[in-house]
């Protein structure tokens, strides 16, 4: 029986765990690597039902969002090492860096982010040409800032329009705006290509 006991122990803690602030931030940042608009969703879930302090939850959804913008540029950096990328687009372009000045730069890093699919090819091709780290990393931190501000507000305003109008919880209602950006996003591709081939 004491393998019982150790399960039981176990789902304890695990039915436990939810409720500590800590997993919910490190949720959010995990969430974030693979679905942006949901993290945001949730962490405005979160904050709503007092589960997570607004802070609490926007600071975990913008390092997460943050962190994987960078792993999107180390990347590009780290597949310098493999010949045929480095023969394909460090040696073989000719030096453009003066095309990659500050300003053309946040310009790229903004419109990268706000722009589905964008992102992963400039964020990776910024990295094959090492374009300076620490300005690189200023400016996605000022562009996530941006983004996922706007997004919380966004969700927000329009959760608490949602709310009034129709007979939802307030913690689904300011997710649903999300929810929804997100479901389009995966399914605007789909219905793309399917009007191609008819």
């Amino acid at each position: 029986m004491p393998i019982y006991d150790i399960l039981e122990k176990n789902y304890e803690a695990f039915t436990q765990m939810p409720h500590h602030p800590a997993y919910l931030m490190l949720g959010l940042v995990l969430i974030s690597f693979l679905f942006e608009d949901v993290a945001v969703a949730a962490g405005v879930a979160f904050s709503t039902a007092g589960s997570l302090l607004w802070s609490e939850s926007f600071l975990a959804v913008w390092f997460g969002i943050a962190i994987g913008d960078l792993l999107l540029y180390a990347a590009g950096y780290f597949s310098r090492r493999i010949p045929f990328l480095k023969r394909r687009f460090v040696d073989g372009i000719a030096n453009d860096n003066r095309l990659l000045g500050k300003h053309k730069l946040a310009g790229t890093i903004f419109l990268a982010r706000v722009t589905p699919g964008l992102r992963l090819i400039s964020y990776v091709y910024l990295g094959l040409k090492h374009v300076n780290l620490w300005t690189f990393t200023f400016l996605v931190m000022f562009a996530v800032l941006v983004w996922t501000a706007s997004l919380y507000l966004g969700s927000i305003y329009l959760g608490s329009v949602i709310a009034e109008a129709l007979p939802i919880p307030k913690t689904l209602a300011v997710a649903l705006p999300l929810l929804i950006l997100a479901l389009i996003t995966f399914i605007y591709p789909w219905i793309k290509s399917r009007r191609r081939k008819t």
